[in-house]
């Protein structure tokens, strides 16, 4: 059920990405598919995957308001934030 929704959801706004994973533990199949990037919205998932060394785009919502981010974990409110993430991550990774 999530799953398509999300798809739709990326479809409509034309946003590109290469998987969607609605796992509980997201983490080791992250590192197993080398992702550098990750969306979440849970922060202990955001946790798991910062500690691997994966920057996380956490939006911010009522949940997880009292969650503290580290230097792997950047909070965004919308789309348009993660957008904008998205494209300084990869114009820094290209750049450096």
């Amino acid at each position: 059920m999530y799953r398509q929704l999300t798809a739709d959801w990326l479809k409509k706004h034309g946003i590109k990405y290469s998987s969607l994973t609605h796992e509980a533990n997201k983490s080791p199949l992250a590192v197993e598919k080398g992702i550098e990037l990750f969306i979440e919205d849970n922060a202990n998932n955001s946790l798991e995957l910062s500690r691997k060394n994966i920057i996380v785009l956490l939006m911010n919502k009522y949940h997880n308001q009292n969650f503290k981010v580290n230097t792997n974990i950047i909070r965004v409110n919308n789309w348009s934030d993660i957008r904008e993430e998205i494209s300084n991550f990869y114009s820094l990774s290209t750049t450096g």
